[in-house]
């Protein structure tokens, strides 16, 4: 299906303050997330290439050794199993 309708989508809080959507497919996972202010999303991995792009706000997103600040109307594109974090600085 190429086009999917995120309100149809129930919202999952996967950590403190991080509420994720996350249609995916056999090789892509393409995240709606919304973070709230001061929330932070552990160091983890997932099978999936990930792609985002930031909405609204701020955030220091770390992806294996490099540590990014990213801010709106700006795209990450991640390669699988890589390991990530993300610290928000503003929402």
């Amino acid at each position: 299906m190429p086009f999917i309708d995120l309100s149809k989508i129930k919202p999952q809080e996967i950590f403190p303050g991080t509420r994720i959507r996350a249609p995916y497919g056999e090789k892509l996972m393409l995240s709606y997330v919304e973070i709230d202010e001061g929330a932070e999303v552990p160091l983890h991995s997932h099978p999936h290439e990930q792609g985002g792009v930031v909405l609204k706000g701020q955030m220091e997103l770390t992806i294996g050794s490099g540590c990014f600040q990213i801010r709106s109307d700006v795209v990450d594109e991640m390669v699988s199993s890589v390991q990530k974090e993300v610290d928000v600085i503003s929402s």
